[in-house]
């Protein structure tokens, strides 16, 4: 119990460092409601982790004494992918651990639907591509999270349904994470463009937003209470699979009358 409390607690604060840094110790303990000691004592791993550091800087018009010391999110920490698997693309983008952009690559794919084995070499291709053109080796990479559209699962990094894959229940992020031996990380593209705008964009100060995205399909991110609304099985926000229309047109999940039969 005691050590999930403590994952919990690194987990918070390094949301919080990543969100409002660079921050002083103190101020932490108020923006977060865990206690001081518990402040001092987990940040003091994860500066040993090298995953945050500290910036020592005078204050206006200070001169002498000692200069403040803040924490903040270690770029260097660790290059990671971001992919999106689009209807016939993969756009992929390297960052440093801070979020830094290191690089962008876009990579064509000549099918719209693959079977599994086929589409997790198509983005282990793209991965590798990304990282020669960014000059580095694949193995620097130390975690992938990829979007696409459908149903997921995300804590079992299951598709449950995909237009982009042949067949349903498939274990893409498993089956990724044994081919390019790295931490992957699946999730619905919606979903991912809401949390982007949570940490970066719009949604950064919003407990409640919605964000709708129309390509070749409908998608909807729904941020509830500051967090990520999937409902079960990752299905909650499924906008484009509305039915709108009784025995409609035909949409591509293989239902009549959905959404995005009529507007994608």
């Amino acid at each position: 119990m005691l050590g999930e409390q403590r994952s919990i607690g690194r987990r918070a604060l390094l949301r919080q460092i990543r969100k409002v840094g660079p921050v002083p110790r103190i101020d932490l303990a108020d923006q977060t409601g865990i206690s001081r000691a518990t402040v001092t004592t987990v940040t003091a791993e994860l500066l040993e982790h090298g995953l945050i550091e500290e910036i020592h800087t005078l204050q206006p018009g200070q001169k002498r004494g000692r200069p403040k010391v803040d924490l903040k999110i270690r770029g260097d920490a660790f290059l990671v992918a971001g992919a999106k698997l689009a209807n016939q693309s993969i756009s992929i983008v390297i960052t440093d651990f801070e979020g830094q952009v290191k690089n962008e690559f876009f990579f064509p794919l000549e099918k719209t639907k693959y079977d599994l084995d086929e589409l997790v070499e198509q983005i282990a291709t793209a991965i590798r591509s990304a990282a020669k053109d960014a000059d580095i080796a694949a193995s620097d990479i130390s975690a992938l999270g990829l979007g696409l559209a459908g149903m997921v699962n995300v804590h079992d990094g299951i598709v449950l349904w995909s237009p982009s894959l042949s067949a349903r229940n498939v274990p893409l992020g498993d089956a990724l994470s044994a081919k390019l031996n790295i931490p992957c990380f699946i999730d619905n593209d919606a979903n991912l463009v809401a949390k982007a705008e949570q940490l970066f964009g719009m949604g950064k100060d919003v407990d409640d937003f919605i964000v709708v995205t129309i390509e070749n399909g409908v998608g909807m991110g729904l941020v509830l209470d500051g967090a990520l609304y999937r409902g079960t099985r990752g299905c909650g926000a499924e906008f484009g699979h509305t039915k709108v229309q009784l025995d409609g047109a035909l949409c591509r999940c293989g239902q009549r009358g959905c959404l995005e039969a009529y507007v994608a």
